[in-house]
């Protein structure tokens, strides 16, 4: 069985999130915190065509849109911050045609692109989006809230609105941890 480490939030995001996408099936480590929504347009709107509704297959390259075209190009590049990414990229005269393009793209002209994590990854972070919409993961995530009173009161002890351990004495930790404990 794994052991369980709950999160909250703004370390999710950054930190928790990092470790959940590169270490999926690789740790022995549940990590129950939330990863962000899908941050495209569509599902900001909550209408049209997120990279959920696309069907992928890694082994050949492949990725089919929801009105069931395929893409012509695959490529292997680098986000903003360095990190692996695949570009997908649909016909031109086929996206233009589609009677459904407003819900895919907001391109006058140009084809639907995606941009994918590398598989594993991606698989991670569709999987975790999805489980966190479920009332056992709610249940189980909600109880950060008793953790996070007890950090405010150690926080509180300590004058700090936050924990780095090189940066205090070993009699400022052992007060906290008397205030945890009390």
């Amino acid at each position: 069985m794994p052991a369980i480490a709950i999160t909250w939030g703004k370390y999710s995001e950054d930190t928790v999130g990092e470790i959940l996408l590169n270490n999926f099936g690789n740790v022995n480590i549940e990590i129950i915190g939330p990863v962000r929504s899908d941050p495209s347009w569509q599902t900001k709107a909550q209408q049209g065509f997120d990279s959920s509704n696309f069907q992928i297959d890694w082994d050949n390259e492949k990725v089919t849109c929801p009105q069931g075209h395929q893409n012509t190009k695959w490529l292997l590049g680098l986000d903003v911050s360095g990190k692996p990414v695949i570009r997908v990229r649909f016909n031109g005269v086929i996206c233009r045609n589609c009677p459904v393009r407003s819900s895919c793209t907001k391109s006058k002209t140009e084809p639907r692109e995606l941009t994918l994590l590398p598989q594993v990854q991606h698989i991670a972070l569709q999987t975790r989006r999805q489980t966190q919409k479920t009332p056992e993961w709610k249940a189980t995530y909600n109880q950060r809230a008793g953790i996070e009173s007890t950090h405010s009161l150690m926080f509180t002890a300590l004058g700090t609105t936050s924990i780095s351990l090189h940066r205090f004495k070993e009699n400022s930790l052992d007060a906290g941890f008397h205030c945890l404990c009390a």
